[in-house]
């Protein structure tokens, strides 16, 4: 384009001694404001503090074409360099009237000759061109060597220079559950030379992280033209937690064309990441992935087809599932159009209704009075106000639990079990079972960040509802609209939260982790209201994907833990797609150690894989009845889950992951009792 090999830039020297660059590109994160100071500071000879930055400007900024194509540092770092030499000769120059014509140069923010020395300010304000107390130097930076590439025969040079990158992964694939994590990272950028080296590394690690975001799990989903995930909630950009420490190497050998030799490095550090992990994953299992991102569904998959396995759930043979693998096939052939166009869409974002009020009871009687009274109890917050926004729930009236001080106790009962109050925070009972129920630690470390746990509360994390992407994020389906309203995860991406097993006209899950633990522990919920108390085992406590047996009126004020519940030695396994994400697949697994044979009363409870917390019985009476072998639990799981699976088309996959999660659990146990 005309233009595209130009840049200008311009100086400004104040009165005061003060330097202001004025440049019309843009600092898109790169650190460019930062070099363009240290070039003006090194030419003009001030100390960098007094050099300030002006970009973007269109009234007050002079020509340049954007940042893009990775010509920020040559374009503007050159641009600004040709102004600030000018500037430079013009107040020697200038301070030449006072000091003679004996050699001049510039240090400290002034002119020094051999006669003495002259600020820069002063010697700005000698020329006739100086201007309320300011004097402007403006050139312009054309790069010659750029040659507009020939319409016929394609040849040309679009750049000045060109940079080269070689990045290295090491990577743990986990073969059971497919994930894909970065163990070690290396960026080596030849730079030319690193005006800023603190910014250049930056620009290398900064790069790489990017890059590691779509070849591990970042990806824009869509249905029926509109985007199912949004928001971070759903998106699986990498998190602090999910991301190595990147190494970078920077390889100057210096460019002739580059200012002071620098040549680029933004966009080239994004580039290499996702073939460096592509490839350290062929190496690794042996499988060549060859889409990105690199999720678990597919490491699961092309190993299963590696290894030729399949599985086989006799559909034919259960007629329970007749209609429902009916209705599914039909989705593609034209029932979803149909359906769809019944349907409405919500904004997946919206303003929620405003709140009349907020109650704050000190006492379980008021709580209670309240809900009676049409108020939503509030614990922390974390999902009650975002469903407000998701237009999931128009409770105007809401009745705070923070006060009730009869919630937020974690006691002992008389026969050795916990009672735990409905109230308290996931921090808080994941510190108080940190050693005598470790599997509830680990399962709530799992959950959100830390900031999440220090609000949220166990009933909170109970009573949450779904995490369907397409329920959550406005379109209009079964569960929101009923009727003939369709569910969209069946022709769409259910790959990672969506049931295989026992799905019907909706297919979401029940995310809460502490349901999934507390299955494993035998605990029971128990709930009141102005009636009276009631006791409602965990497993009883769902009747839908994060839909529960709470009537109008009753409220969960606790969760008790039997007395064997710090006996049993047991383990919380969970797969996600980054750090806090809710459950794809997850395990808890206890028991009590029998001398000589399993585990007594053995409990395995999945989670993500049926629209509420999930146990298989056969498994749990070979963990109980024997001393199982890794193989031999596999093989039962194996056979339990094909039995009961009626998986999607694209999600079959997360009964490998399950299987995986239960030898793994088993692992665990084993360890813990050797160790006990």
């Amino acid at each position: 384009a005309p233009g595209a090999n130009r840049s200008d830039a311009a100086i400004d020297i104040y009165q005061d001694g003060r330097v202001r660059v004025r440049f019309g590109g843009s600092d898109a994160g790169t650190g460019q404001r930062t070099i363009l100071a240290q070039i003006a500071a090194e030419e003009i000879g001030v100390p960098i503090e007094q050099v300030s930055v002006l970009t973007m400007d269109s009234e007050q900024t002079p020509f340049d074409m954007g940042a893009w194509s990775s010509r920020g540092t040559h374009y503007g770092g050159q641009a600004v360099r040709k102004a600030a030499l000018a500037t430079a000769e013009r107040l020697k120059a200038l301070a030449a009237l006072r000091l003679g014509d004996g050699r001049l140069w510039l240090d400290d923010g002034a002119v020094c000759g051999d006669r003495g020395r002259l600020p820069i300010g002063e010697a700005a304000m000698l020329s006739n061109e100086a201007r309320d107390g300011m004097l402007t130097v403006e050139t312009s930076f054309v790069e010659d060597s750029v040659v507009i590439a020939d319409r016929e025969t394609g040849r040309g040079n679009v750049s000045p220079s060109y940079n080269f990158a070689c990045h290295a992964a090491v990577v743990e694939v986990d073969i059971r559950t497919g994930k894909v994590e970065v163990a070690d990272f290396v960026a080596a950028h030849d730079i030319g030379l690193a005006i800023n080296p603190t910014a250049t590394e930056g620009q290398a690690i900064g790069g790489a992280v990017m890059g590691m975001g779509p070849a591990l799990g970042e990806e824009l989903l869509f249905e029926q033209g509109k985007p199912i995930n949004p928001a971070y909630l759903h998106y699986a950009l990498p998190r602090m937690a999910d991301v190595p420490r990147v190494r970078p190497i920077l390889v100057e050998g210096g460019d002739p064309l580059g200012p002071y030799g620098a040549k680029a490095i933004g966009e080239c550090s994004i580039n290499p990441p996702a073939a460096a992990i592509a490839n350290a994953v062929a190496d690794a299992i042996g499988v060549r992935l060859t889409d990105l991102p690199l999720t678990p569904d597919k490491v699961l998959t092309a190993l299963a087809e590696r290894d030729g396995r399949t599985r086989q759930h006799a559909i034919w043979r259960r007629p329970a599932r007749w209609w429902i693998a009916l209705v599914r096939r039909l989705y593609p052939l034209g029932l979803l159009s149909v359906l769809h166009r019944r349907t409405r869409t919500f904004p997946a974002a919206s303003v929620p209704p405003p709140v009349e009020a907020v109650l704050r009871p000190d006492t379980l009687a008021s709580l209670l009075a309240g809900v009676r009274a049409g108020a939503v109890p509030l614990g922390g917050g974390t999902d009650l106000l975002l469903q407000r926004r998701q237009g999931l729930s128009a409770a105007a009236r809401l009745a705070a639990t923070a006060r009730v001080t009869g919630l937020k106790g974690i006691d002992t009962l008389p026969d050795g079990g916990l009672r735990i109050g409905a109230a308290v925070t996931l921090a808080r009972l994941a510190e108080a079972c940190r050693e005598s129920q470790p599997m509830l630690t680990e399962a709530i470390e799992t959950i959100a960040s830390a900031q999440v746990r220090a609000m949220a509360t166990v009933a909170g994390n109970l009573v949450q509802a779904k995490r369907c992407w397409f329920f959550r994020n406005g379109f209009g389906c079964y569960k929101r609209l009923g009727g003939m309203a369709p569910c969209y995860a069946v022709a769409g991406d259910h790959r990672f939260y969506h049931a295989v097993i026992d799905g019907h006209r909706c297919q979401a899950t029940t995310p809460s982790d502490l349901a999934t633990a507390f299955g494993a522990l035998d605990a029971i919920v128990v709930v009141q209201s102005a009636h009276g108390e009631r006791r409602v085992p965990i497993g009883m406590f769902y009747e839908g994907p994060g839909e529960t047996v709470l009537a109008p009126g009753e409220v969960v004020v606790a969760v008790e833990l039997p007395a064997d519940f710090s006996r049993r030695v047991a383990s919380f396994q969970k797969l996600r797609l980054w750090e806090g994400d809710f459950a794809v697949v997850s395990v808890a697994m206890s028991g009590v150690p029998a001398a000589g044979r399993g585990l007594s009363a053995a409990r395995l409870v999945f989670g993500g894989l049926a629209p509420t917390p999930w146990r298989a019985p056969a498994s749990e009476r070979l963990l109980a009845d024997s001393a199982p072998t890794v193989a031999t639990l596999r093989a039962a799981v194996d056979g339990e889950l094909d039995a009961a699976a009626h998986p999607l088309p694209r999600n079959g996959w997360k009964l490998d992951a399950a299987a995986g999660l239960a030898e793994k659990a088993l692992e665990a146990i084993q360890a813990r009792s050797i160790q006990a």
